[in-house]
């Protein structure tokens, strides 16, 4: 299992951010480069559907097509027995929901 303080691959696990039905995401430290990043962890064994690997699959896709200075970028895909982890840029501690629940309008200008 993918556990905070933990090595995987060339990335440091650190703490928890947030766990939801789908996956669990952790903020993580490059090891190379020492950047922050975060990771989100999705377990094979909760998702053996085909409707659960093609919500994986279509966040994964959304997620690497997206390619905008004020969006998070993709960083890539980690691929392990138990685990698929996605790599993104760190946005700070807020959630989009919650950005967008303060804003007056539901919409993001870019």
């Amino acid at each position: 299992h993918v556990v905070p303080g933990q090595q995987y691959g060339d990335l440091h696990v650190g703490r928890m951010l947030g766990k939801g039905g789908f996956c669990t995401t952790y903020l993580t430290r490059s090891a190379g480069d020492r950047t922050t990043e975060v990771v989100k962890v999705f377990r094979k064994e909760s998702h053996n559907t085909i409707k659960d690997l093609l919500c994986a699959c279509n966040e994964v896709e959304a997620i690497s097509r997206l390619n905008h200075d004020n969006i998070v970028r993709h960083l890539g895909v980690l691929h392990g027995p138990r685990h698929v982890l996605v790599r993104m840029d760190f946005a700070g501690p807020r959630t989009l929901y919650r950005f967008l629940a303060r804003s007056e309008s539901s919409r993001i200008a870019l």
